[in-house]
Formats: structure tokens, C-alpha cells, sequence
């Protein structure tokens, strides 16, 4: 079986991942993805599949996106943009996105 790019993207909140979920994104990085779902054991996470090869979205380009998603409230509410500088997102302002994770393997 050819394998299926994936990764699991885990959020501060369980809000922020059900809004993501709720109104997900077509594309991240200009990489078309598959419709985002739910984690199945972590409230705070998704997974998100793409086609394509594994090494298209690196962790820290699908961070970058997700983040994106939400500048433009941080904006409104006076917060300040923080652009994700690595997959584990601890140190410096508040981030939307704490993780980033590829699967090594899953089957289509």
C-alpha cells in the first residue's frame, strides 16, 4: 500500500482545535489537505492527511499555518502575532499551536 502522508497538530485549547475543526482549512502552505479530524484520544489535537509525498508540509510549515489561522483574531482582541519558531511551541508569547507531530506510517 502506498502511504498517506499525516500529522497530528495539537492546540493550547480544546476550543481552538474545535473551531479548527469546525471550519477547517483547504490548504496549508499552498498544499492541498484532506478534511481535518478529530484526534481520537486528545481533545487538543487534530489530523490532517494531504497526498503527495511526507516531506511536502514539514512540521513547522504546518505550525506556521495553523497559527495563521488565527492572527487575525490575536489582532482584534490587541494580542500580538507570534510567529512559530520551532514543533514544540513554548517559549515566547502565546501560541495557538503546541505541537506538531508527522505519523511515520499510515496506510491509504
Amino acid at each position: 500500500h502506498p502511504l498517506q502522508p499525516m500529522s497530528y497538530v495539537t492546540f493550547a485549547t480544546q476550543e481552538l482545535a474545535q473551531s479548527v475543526l469546525a471550519d477547517p482549512p483547504q490548504t496549508v502552505a499552498g498544499v492541498e489537505i484532506l478534511p481535518a479530524q478529530p484526534h481520537k484520544s486528545n481533545q487538543r489535537a487534530i489530523v490532517i492527511r494531504w497526498q503527495g509525498d511526507r516531506g511536502t508540509l514539514t512540521e513547522d510549515t504546518i505550525a506556521a499555518g495553523f497559527e495563521a489561522l488565527f492572527a487575525g483574531e490575536d489582532i482584534e482582541d490587541g494580542l500580538p502575532y507570534v510567529e512559530p519558531a520551532c514543533v514544540e511551541l513554548s517559549a515566547g508569547g502565546f501560541h495557538h499551536v503546541v505541537r506538531v507531530k508527522k505519523h511515520e506510517h499510515q496506510p491509504m
